[in-house]
């Protein structure tokens, strides 16, 4: 029999996931856990210490085979560019056919190799293993969707672990490319239609369980970020986590990145007129980091809006730490928010022009103030009034502790991961007897 494989093309914070589901295996057998990247040496070592054998999965790449299937596809796609139904196809959505074939051919020509070393590895494991399960953390990105589409025609089933708040259809995440999918509440299971529902599982998210997890904690955590950015201690924190400077739907308004940090700053502008004393730490996305130099976007929008570098805090770790420590959160539409519920903390949802159109992402009910981004006197008002007014807090808190299963569905119980693990052995496939 051949040995048995999962393919892993989860991030490292869902590794948690897989441990899991290897510690509560229904049979004996020792798997082959084909992994993207590299993981938390802590993890490897669990995963081997278990019987099993963790492989970087471009390491059974042959580079013959790679360099045939580069000249081969390349081939194709200059067949299928100079073809009569390519140029009605452009014809037909009236977009230029040559700037649309040179830009699809140079993004083509830039990952090429790296998706055929994928396909072509997983042709060659697929040989010498019995492949159970795809898992992964992302279906957007050029290299998954690769190895997705791969496994559906190798008829082996796919899971998409969904790492974000769903917002509604027109969010990139609201797609359906794998065979299965876990979301983490009821909110995201209603974006998708009837016809994918059946195939979506809801089972939470474990990464939030150190909220109910670090509550207690929450008044050591502050003194520990007090301590660290050097803070006020008897100043209301205000935490500021920053939108995604992502560029994966056309719908994204590239400007929003700065607008929001502008709204933030100006709040602070006119709260601090107003003799209303703040420390505002920004938690930018790590994401955003790698996508642009978010940290002069930053410095350039704060001094735009009046304020010096010592007017606030800017900083990329911590996240979980500072929303139990702030005061108050605020973000756009972000499932940032929603860790706010789990953490009790008072939190703002940003409401940008998009927003607007679409309609809200929370509930009246949710204890989640909206705050249109374009008005930053009434985002200080409302700062304002949730830093002041205790009734209204409590109020806040008691709905968002309320709703805060219905965007994680284990809000209140911890146990994502045993959801989890049963849905991985529900859709996996068996080896044959």
């Amino acid at each position: 029999m051949k040995r048995i494989a999962i393919v892993s093309l989860l991030w490292g914070r869902h590794a948690p996931m897989l441990l899991h589901y290897l510690n509560n295996l229904d049979d004996t057998h020792p798997r082959t856990i084909f992994i993207l990247v590299q993981l938390n040496p802590s993890i490897l070592e669990a995963i081997k210490t278990l019987g099993h054998t963790p492989v970087i999965l471009t390491q059974y790449a042959n580079p013959g085979d790679v360099k045939r299937g580069c000249i081969r596809a390349l081939s194709e796609l200059h067949n299928t560019f100079n073809s009569p139904h390519w140029q009605a196809y452009c014809a037909r959505l009236n977009i230029p056919y040559d700037a649309t074939t040179s830009a699809l051919s140079n993004t083509l020509n830039s990952h090429l190799e790296t998706l055929v070393t994928i396909v072509k590895t997983l042709e060659t494991i697929r040989h010498t293993h019995f492949i159970e399960l795809m898992l992964t953390s992302e279906d957007v990105m050029l290299a998954t969707r690769a190895a997705i589409l791969w496994a559906k025609q190798a008829h082996i089933p796919s899971l998409h672990i969904q790492h974000g708040l769903v917002i509604g259809l027109c969010s990139v995440h609201a797609t359906m490319l794998t065979d299965y999918m876990t979301v983490y509440g009821i909110q995201a299971h209603n974006v998708f239609t009837p016809a994918q529902q059946h195939r979506i599982h809801i089972v939470g998210n474990h990464y939030w369980d150190c909220y109910r997890q670090q509550q207690p904690n929450q008044h050591l955590i502050r003194q520990r970020m007090v301590q660290k950015y050097h803070l006020q201690a008897d100043q209301p924190l205000i935490v500021f986590a920053t939108t995604a400077a992502g560029k994966l739907s056309a719908l994204y308004d590239q400007r929003l990145h700065a607008d929001t940090l502008s709204a933030m700053f100006l709040a602070k502008n006119i709260l601090h007129e107003q003799g209303i004393p703040i420390q505002l730490v920004i938690k930018e996305r790590i994401s955003n980091v790698n996508a642009e130099k978010t940290h002069p976007i930053c410095r350039q929008t704060a001094q735009a809006c009046g304020l010096a570098p010592t007017d606030y805090t800017y900083t990329i770790g911590d996240m979980e730490a500072l929303i139990l420590s702030a005061d108050l959160l605020v973000a756009c539409e972000s499932s940032v928010n929603v860790e706010a519920m789990h953490a009790q903390t008072p939190t703002i949802s940003l409401v940008a022009h998009f927003g607007l159109l679409r309609g809200p992402v929370f509930h009246a009910e949710d204890g989640v103030v909206d705050v249109c981004n374009n008005d930053p006197h009434n985002l200080a008002r409302q700062i304002h009034r949730i830093l002041t007014d205790t009734a209204y807090r409590d109020r806040l808190r008691t709905k968002m502790h309320a709703h805060a299963p219905r965007y994680n569905v284990t809000a209140h119980t911890g146990n994502a991961l045993d959801n989890i693990t049963q849905t991985i052995k529900q859709v996996l496939r068996h080896p044959p007897a």
